[in-house]
């Protein structure tokens, strides 16, 4: 399993009331997956996808969604937030009635993978590398996010 959909989906278990009322309502996909691999003598390589969250039936408030995900792009991808022309973040939706909607969030994402080799036993170990670095763009840890209309969040 790859680390950050893994990483995504805690945090949004935990920090978004309608999910963590409901974690059947969240589910994600790798889409357009590629493996990134150059012939440099050195195994490594490098993940990068498409993650697309699908919140069904979703009845709380967009920005409680948007915002948690957007701190979590922040910490854990935040070259996105450099990048020009600095949209992380691409949704689409599909409103069902007036009080819910199913929407779809994609975020491109990447996973370095460091590989090396054991001489000796002749057996590689990988690792994931951290993308971070400090300070993050945004330092909103246990901030909440309070909408009149929503019930408050625990932003990541």
């Amino acid at each position: 399993m790859l680390h950050k959909p893994s990483s995504l989906r805690t945090m949004l278990l935990d920090k978004v009331p309608a999910l963590k009322a409901d974690p059947s309502l969240l589910s994600m996909f790798i889409d357009k997956g590629k493996v990134i691999s150059r012939a440099t003598g050195n195994p490594s390589f490098q993940y990068r996808y498409t993650l697309n969250i699908v919140v069904q039936d979703y009845a709380g408030d967009i920005d409680a969604l948007i915002l948690p995900i957007l701190l979590w792009v922040a910490r854990e991808e935040p070259e996105l937030l450099e990048r020009a022309p600095h949209e992380p973040i691409r949704y689409e939706s599909e409103i069902l009635d007036a009080s819910s909607a199913d929407v779809s969030i994609y975020i491109e994402l990447s996973e370095r993978v460091l590989v090396v080799r054991d001489n000796a036993s002749g057996t590689y170990t990988t690792s994931h590398l951290d993308d971070r670095y400090a300070p993050p763009a945004w330092d909103a840890e246990g901030a909440t996010l309070q909408h009149p209309a929503s019930e408050a969040s625990i932003c990541p």
